[in-house]
């Protein structure tokens, strides 16, 4: 049994262990989508994906932000593709950093 799984493991695309990333804001323009999501200071645009997957925009983070600043919101700016000029979004979208980061807040 653990040679089928290996097996099985081998095969799956490193593409689809991708983060569908949760956003904190999303805008859609004539040229562009914007979006808010976390950084802890070293998140850029290089570290996301947007696809099309089942008729829906997908927006996965292809690298993980491993810097050591405090997390907060930055906006980010993709150029906005013909395939993605009306876009049903599947990503969650938050209100607030706070349930995500608020761990003690007495402290």
């Amino acid at each position: 049994m653990k040679y089928i799984l290996l097996l099985m493991l081998s095969i799956v695309p490193l593409q689809s262990l991708a983060m569908v990333e949760p956003l904190y804001g999303i805008s859609v323009g004539e040229s562009s989508i914007k979006i808010k999501v976390t950084s802890n200071g070293c998140t850029t645009e290089k570290d996301f994906e947007l696809m099309i997957r089942h008729h829906r925009l997908v927006i996965t983070r292809t690298k993980m932000d491993n810097c050591r600043a405090r997390a907060k919101l930055v906006e980010l700016i993709f150029p906005l593709r013909d395939t993605l000029k009306k876009p049903k979004l599947y990503n969650p979208i938050f209100l607030s950093l706070e349930p995500v980061f608020a761990k003690n807040s007495s402290h």
